[in-house]
């Protein structure tokens, strides 16, 4: 799942979300 969501989150134009999970994740 979490694949997924950050495969989208690449896609979208605002990558800021992506960047947030990222840093949740990790």
């Amino acid at each position: 799942m979490s694949e997924s969501f950050q495969v989208a989150c690449w896609v979208h134009p605002s990558h800021l979300c992506c960047s947030r999970s990222v840093l949740i994740k990790l």
